[in-house]
Order: structure tokens, then C-alpha cells, then sequence
């Protein structure tokens, strides 16, 4: 690979890491806002909104981590010339995302009904 190519490679690596911390960081960020300006709401003795907010919080911490491990990950593939793209962190990504989703579905109804 030219090192042209090489450095473009990395920047592009470099700006899929950042982009991935910046989704987490608004995950983290919803779950405090949730947490602040959503009134507890204890369904069985569980509170909800804490619940969706701490798995909010530890999904954006996760994203972050592994984040951090394909950014280095393909790194060091992009300097040796062996990368190929993975589907791990795609596909983990979505499974948060319909948890995610369907969580707040869930707490939305609950908190709708009266008591």
C-alpha cells in the first residue's frame, strides 16, 4: 500500500473511532437526562427509568471500549496491509439498539398507565 493510501486509511479509522465515541457519549448523555428529568416510576419495586438509564450508560461505556479495541484493531491490520472489514461491532451495535429500543417502548407504556 502507498503511503498515500496508508494515511488515508488511518484518518479514516481515526474518524470511525471518534464518531463511535461520540454515539456513546450521547447515549451516556440521554441516560442522565433521562434519569434527571423523567419522574421515577417504581413498577414492582423496580424503577424503570434508573434501569433504562444505567443500561444506557453501561451500553455507551461498552460502545466506547470496543470502540477503542477495532480502532486498534485496524490499525495495526491497515500498517501490515491485512485489513478486512469486520462485522462484530455492526451487529453488536444493533442488537443494543432494538434492546435499547425496545426498552424505552416498554418504559414509555408503563409510565402512560395510570398507577
Amino acid at each position: 500500500m502507498d503511503p498515500d493510501s496508508r494515511s488515508r486509511s488511518l484518518l479514516a479509522n481515526e474518524r470511525t473511532f471518534l464518531a463511535w465515541v461520540r454515539t456513546s457519549l450521547s447515549m451516556i448523555t440521554i441516560a442522565v437526562a433521562a434519569a434527571q428529568f423523567i419522574a421515577p416510576d417504581e413498577r414492582n419495586g423496580v424503577n424503570l427509568v434508573t434501569v433504562f438509564s444505567m443500561f444506557l450508560v453501561v451500553s455507551g461505556v461498552g460502545a466506547t471500549v470496543l470502540a477503542g479495541l477495532q480502532f486498534r484493531q485496524a490499525r495495526e491490520r491497515i500498517n501490515s496491509g491485512t485489513y478486512q472489514s469486520g462485522t462484530t461491532a455492526i451487529a453488536l451495535t444493533v442488537g443494543v439498539t432494538v434492546v435499547v429500543g425496545l426498552i424505552a417502548v416498554g418504559i414509555v407504556l408503563f409510565l402512560r398507565q395510570p398507577g
